[in-house]
């Protein structure tokens, strides 16, 4: 691969009609080499090197998609300052501009993960939603309606209010059926990437809500993804692998070793997207449950929230699932 200085030079070159969704170089930084706070850096040295407006806002909604990918904790206060600026930027260029929705939409939807790593889900709904409204095309549309809808559970699940729960997640199964009947069958790699996304999340939300178990083609799919995708899903796939295991085992004595093993592999991944983690610990710790032996979820939870950003969904799902049981 070049150096970072050649690459940044290119980047600062691509015309202003281009869409980061296209760019090869992303996806090497992001999935291949899981490099995100090196993109970040790349991606703000890049925006001295140009001085088209549009390719700067390009570069920083970029830089914001690696910084808030880092694992650890980070500065949120600052995060917020440079989204703050890129929306004042893409307001300057105004609502005729060609790119303005593309832009606005693009920005919602990194705004709302970065509010979600804060514990702020409810603001992360809306901005998912307004990126849904945003939206050009019906798939980026259910995209983000399903993102919201997760936000939305989350903001539920976060402040205990159980009872609005059962509509919520029922409409999260009706967009996510539609997007997999959309995605089926398609080789585009951003679809796949989509298709794993939606399989994994239905899968996780459909356990702790009790419902429909893991499909047997969820798990082929997520199992024959290409290696670059398997890389990137192998966490939250393997947290779907430990729940497919317990919805087809009728003795947790014959699983609880290889649940163990399988969880403190997720664990230990500090790369690993933070939420998975915690709900690796959480799988775990039913399992240890039910056979009565003891657990220190909520230790390994408050660990994980104090060395991360986000921990603290986990610890509200944990919150649901164990006291009302």
């Amino acid at each position: 691969m070049e150096d970072i200085f050649t690459i940044a030079k290119k980047l600062a070159e691509i015309p202003n009609t281009t869409d980061s969704k296209n760019w090869l170089i992303a996806k090497k930084f992001l999935y291949e080499l899981n490099e995100p706070l090196l993109w970040a850096q790349t991606c703000l040295l890049a925006g001295t090197f140009t001085t088209d407006d549009v390719v700067k806002i390009w570069l920083l909604i970029e830089a914001i998609n690696g910084w808030r990918r880092q694992p650890g904790k980070w500065d949120s206060e600052l995060a917020s300052k440079v989204l703050d600026d890129i929306r004042e930027r893409i307001d300057i260029l105004g609502e005729e501009h060609s790119r303005y929705r593309r832009l606005l939409s693009l920005w919602h939807y990194h705004a709302a993960l970065v509010y979600h790593a804060n514990g702020d889900f409810e603001k992360a709904m809306s901005c998912h939603q307004e990126s849904s409204d945003l939206a050009e095309t019906e798939k980026e549309k259910l995209i983000s309606s399903f993102s919201a809808i997760i936000a939305n559970i989350n903001h539920l699940i976060f402040h205990n209010i159980y009872g609005e729960l059962d509509t919520v997640y029922k409409s999260l199964n009706e967009i996510g059926a539609k997007l997999l009947e959309m995605f089926e069958g398609s080789e585009s790699e951003d679809d796949l990437r989509w298709q794993a996304n939606v399989i994994c999340h239905l899968s996780w939300y459909n356990w702790i809500f009790n419902s429909a178990p893991v499909a047997e083609s969820s798990i082929n799919f997520l199992n024959l993804l290409p290696d670059n995708l398997k890389n990137t899903f192998e966490v939250a796939n393997t947290v779907v692998q430990m729940i497919h295991l317990i919805n087809n085992s009728k003795d947790f004595k014959e699983i609880i070793i290889e649940i163990i093993i399988m969880s403190k592999k997720v664990h230990l991944n500090s790369n690993a997207d933070i939420d998975w983690r915690g709900f690796a610990l959480i799988v775990e710790a039913q399992v240890s449950k039910q056979l009565g032996h003891e657990s220190n979820l909520a230790g390994a939870l408050l660990d994980l929230e104090e060395r991360n950003m986000g921990g603290n969904l986990a610890k509200a799902i944990s919150r649901m699932i164990f006291n009302k049981e």
